[in-house]
Parts: structure tokens; sequence; C-alpha cells
């Protein structure tokens, strides 16, 4: 399902630190790439985000459609990401890493995002809504810690209200039944900074660690929950002195429930019991783009070939539904809907996500390169021009 996406005309308006108006449409060539199942999409052309962000005291107001990527992840992250169609919400949080007062601003820095967003109308219970929460803390400039909860709950006939029921998610244990029953994720993570080590770190811009734990619904066993999956990356800004190469590897997992438990339970991520529809958006997963019981291995380098001309390659190795052999193949999307050339490589019962469904697995191995080409617009740095070209050499 290949699909090229153009911008149309953005548009954004700055008042000062205070106010920001984003109006952002795209063309996409494969308008199905936006929603499959009850929720099919026939248009190609879309906002990709339409929101006003307000700024006071470095709290922040935004309210409008946009896409949040919470998560060090590079290739994906497992719990939010711009893998969905982007989600109409409001979101309140800190514009900046701020300090606690009085002596406890010497443990570092923190930051705070928050958003509520009600989904599409064609699913199991129909404008159900996800609360998120992300609290990031940074003890050192080399090293930030972050957390991260998603809330679904309410949706026709469910009759929850918020703030009520997400409060009594967080103050009670997982998996409660009845008025309080709600689908939730939570994920751990971490991104550190390592300086070059001679004989230990040896290149120039030392590298960088990071890695997601999350948890689908309960947490029952450290330092692995029971119902987990993992993500975990190396980045080397500068692999040789003198010269512009970078490096990154990249390791998703969200099979691990599957092969670790003694009953090798299947489709538990992004799943529900209770919302069958999972923690979907028009059938795509908010996080991962593999979706549930896959695996995926990721290398990308880039290099400058000019000043201004990068040349960037993707490896990768990928494994999808891997707790269904032997069933029927159903429609899906090779790759995340993304901008980013990188990463982009109301019936009862409606169709669900492509990972959802049950299929064979599918083993594909990809190698792509992609061209970018950085134009300055203001020489006094007013803006940059990026034309993107990407070319795929070998895709299975």
């Amino acid at each position: 399902c290949k699909q090229d996406m153009i911008s149309l005309a953005p548009f954004w308006l700055e008042l000062g630190n205070v106010l920001a108006l984003t109006v952002d449409p795209k063309f996409i060539s494969n308008a199905h790439a936006l929603g499959i199942g009850a929720v099919e999409n026939n248009r190609n052309v879309y906002l990709q985000e339409f929101n006003a962000k307000v700024t006071l005291f470095n709290i922040t107001f935004q309210i409008g459609r946009s896409t949040n990527w919470w998560g060090p992840g590079y290739r994906g992250s497992l719990l939010l990401t711009d893998n969905a169609f982007p989600l109409d919400m409001v979101q309140l949080g800190s514009d900046e890493p701020f300090q606690l007062p009085w002596i406890l601003g010497s443990l570092g820095e923190w930051k705070i995002n928050s958003f509520l967003t009600q989904l599409e109308r064609d699913r199991d219970f129909p404008r159900a809504k996800v609360f998120g929460l992300r609290v990031s803390y940074l003890p050192a400039s080399w090293l930030e810690l972050g957390f991260t909860r998603l809330t679904q709950f309410d949706g026709r006939g469910r009759n929850q209200s918020f703030p009520k029921t997400v409060i009594d998610a967080y103050t009670n244990p997982s998996n409660q039944g009845g008025d309080r029953d709600v689908n939730e994720q939570a994920m751990l993570d971490f991104r550190a900074t390592v300086p070059k080590v001679p004989y230990v770190v040896p290149f120039p811009a030392g590298l960088q660690l990071y890695g997601e734990i999350g948890s689908e619904d309960k947490v029952s066993k450290y330092p692995l929950p029971s119902r987990a999956a993992v993500l975990g990356g190396i980045y080397i800004p500068q692999v040789f002195e003198g010269d512009t190469m970078d490096l990154r590897i990249e390791y998703a997992d969200t099979d691990y429930t599957r092969r670790k438990t003694q009953d090798h339970i299947a489709n538990v991520w992004y799943n529900s019991g209770t919302y069958v529809s999972g923690m979907r958006y028009r059938g795509f997963p908010l996080g991962h783009w593999m979706g549930t019981d896959a695996i995926d291995f990721f290398v990308r380098s880039t290099r400058y070939v000019t000043d201004a001309m990068q040349l960037g390659v993707n490896v990768e190795y990928l494994e999808r539904a891997r707790g269904q052999p032997d069933r029927r193949a159903t429609p899906r999307r090779d790759r995340p809907l993304s901008s980013d050339p990188a990463r982009r490589a109301g019936p009862p019962h409606p169709k669900p996500g492509p990972d959802h469904q049950h299929q064979p697995l599918r083993r594909n191995f990809r190698v792509r390169c992609d061209l970018n080409e950085s134009l300055s617009v203001d020489e006094s740095g007013g803006g940059i021009l990026e034309t993107v070209r990407s070319e795929a050499l070998g895709v299975r």
C-alpha cells in the first residue's frame, strides 16, 4: 500500500509567544491509507493539522487536530505516534521544561503533557474517549526519564464521565469491572547520552541509548510486566571523525506476551476484551505502526553528500501477526503514515484494524533510500524548504 503525501499550502500564524494558529492540508495518493474497515476513507485531501495554541506562564492550552509522538522511539513508539489519522483533541501541558520551587529545584527539570480526544463513530462503542498523560523527568542534562499512560473510556452506552472515570482508574487497581471498566496502557521510557570514552565509546560525538517498556492493562511482574511490549535503540550521531555519517539501530517487540506467557496468549497489544475496536483510531493503532504480535528490526544511516543534500538508507526486517500463522490474510498498511520520509517508509461490529484481524505470519525485508535536499529560503534564518525524493530499492 504505497502512498505519497504532499503538503498543500500549509499556514501558520504566531502572535508573540502567546497565540499560534496552524493549518496543514495534505494530499495523499492512497486515500485508503487513512482508514479501513468500517471507517474506509475515499478522500485524497484532508487536514493533518488544524489547531490553535495559547501559551501563558509556561502553560500551553491547545485545541484542534494534531498528532503527538510520546517516547524516544524513532521508527515507532509503543503508545502514541503519528501512525493513525490525526486526532481531534484538547491538550494541556507545559510549554518548556520547568523546575520545582524551593530546594526541590535541585532535583532537575520536569515536563507534563496531557490530552483528551474522542474517537470515531464507527466502532464498537461509538465516540469512545482516550485520555493521555505524559510526565518527563530530566535529572541531568544527559538523562531523560518518561512515564506515559493512556486511558480509554466512555462511548455510547457506557455512561462514563471525565474526569471521574480517569481518577478512578488512577486510584484503583487495574481491570476493575462495571462502571470502572476501562482499557489502559502504560509505558516507562528513557534516553541517555553517553560521551566519547577512549576504547569504550570511540565515536566522536558519543552515542545515545534509549528504550521503552509498555504494559497492556495490568502490571503484575517486575521488571517486565506480564503483558509487556519493549522497544530499544542506539543512535550514533557521528560514526567517524571528520565525517557526517550517523547510524541508528532500533528493535521493537509487541509479541513478548505471546512468547513468554504459559498459555501463549496472542492479540494482547492494542486490543481489549471490552473495547473490541481496541486502542485504535480509524482502524490503526495509536502506537507502533507494526501492530500486535509483531517484531521490527530497523537500521538507518544518513550522510551528507553535499552541503545541502543528505542521503539516507533504511534496512528493515519485520514480522507481523506472529500469533496467527494459519489464518487468512486481510488488507494492511505496510508502513506508518508519517510526513517524515525516514519513518514513512456506527455498526455494532465494525471491521477492526489490519493488525487486529486474523492474518498469516508475514515476513518483510526492506531496503530503502531517501534523498533530502534542504534549500535556504531566507538566509537570515527565516525558514527552510525541504524537498524529499524516495526510491525503494527492494521490498518483500
